[in-house]
């Protein structure tokens, strides 16, 4: 037999999930602020690399140049479509509390399939990407 949880409790409880998720969304963008950040540094250094003198590694540095914004920009939708996935959760919490609902609740901590893999977007590609950046980079030495 289940016990019944009062509202102060399940209100206290979907507190601490909204929370939770806040906490995510703010790790997720402090990652995305700081990865393209480095990835601008990146860039402006590999443009200064382009100009002026002839090496070895000009190509290399040409290719970086095309690369490192196709990669930010990989990254920027992956983290769009991790943090799109935090706030639907936090939005089905938000609607537990208006209506009470049990179901709704059950759908939101647990979530569809297509809302799991959408939080997990960035990790699962972000890896990736750099992976194929790095390799594209590679061919060239």
């Amino acid at each position: 037999m289940v016990e019944h949880v009062g509202a102060k409790e399940t209100a206290l409880f979907v507190r601490e999930r909204l929370d939770h998720e806040l906490v995510l969304l703010n790790q997720r963008m402090t990652w995305m602020v700081m990865s393209n950040s480095f990835l601008f540094t990146a860039f402006a250094v590999s443009l200064g690399a382009t100009t002026g003198r002839s090496s070895a590694y000009e190509p290399v540095a040409e290719a970086l140049v095309r690369l490192l914004p196709l990669s930010a920009i990989a990254s920027l939708v992956s983290y769009y479509v991790s943090a799109a996935a935090g706030l639907f959760a936090m939005t089905r919490l938000h609607r537990f509390m208006k209506v009470g609902d049990d179901e709704v609740l059950s759908t939101a901590l647990v979530g569809g399939r297509i809302q799991r893999m959408s939080g997990l977007a960035a990790p699962l590609v972000l890896p990736i990407i750099f992976l194929v950046t790095w390799v594209a980079l590679l061919r060239l030495l």
